[in-house]
């Protein structure tokens, strides 16, 4: 998505001629979009079009947006972090408020996982426990409880 022509874009589900056009000039406006969640600044892009998009849609994972701050020694120190393309917020996050980028900071998630997690947040609803991560494409068990100590859900 952060490299693709219109073309190539045109042909992904559920997108267009126009759309495909509409995130190429978006790009090119404001850089590389780094994970699904950055396709939200697109016009017409939402909530459900990003879920059809999570396993076919490839970033870079560096949108230029969202550059990765410098994490002082805090509550960040110890905490486990991914790609680090994303804002991190204080431990435990909240599973059914955090954002891709917020998530992108826990080891083992990083920015495509992160916006499958968000765009599964807002297809199929809220989390109830932090254990029904495994309904994410990519997300197992194991995983499941390395993040536990760092997300919580109601």
């Amino acid at each position: 998505m952060d490299a693709a022509g219109a073309d190539e874009l045109a042909r992904l589900p559920r997108v267009g001629p126009k759309l495909a056009r509409r995130i190429v000039e978006e790009r090119d406006a404001r850089g590389p979009f780094g994970s699904l969640e950055g396709l939200r600044r697109v016009s017409g892009i939402g909530p459900a079009l990003l879920a059809g998009l999570a396993r076919s849609a490839v970033f870079s994972g560096v949108p230029r947006a969202l550059a990765p701050p410098a994490v002082a020694p805090g509550p960040f120190a110890s905490a486990p972090r991914g790609g680090g393309s994303g804002t991190c917020g204080s431990l435990p996050l909240p599973l059914n408020t955090a954002s891709a980028p917020e998530l992108d900071c826990l080891k083992g998630v990083g920015p495509a996982l992160a916006g499958r997690i968000v765009a599964d947040r807002a297809t199929r609803g809220p989390y109830r426990r932090v254990e029904d991560l495994d309904r994410v494409p990519g997300i197992g068990k194991r995983l499941v409880e390395r993040l536990r100590p760092f997300l919580r859900a109601p």
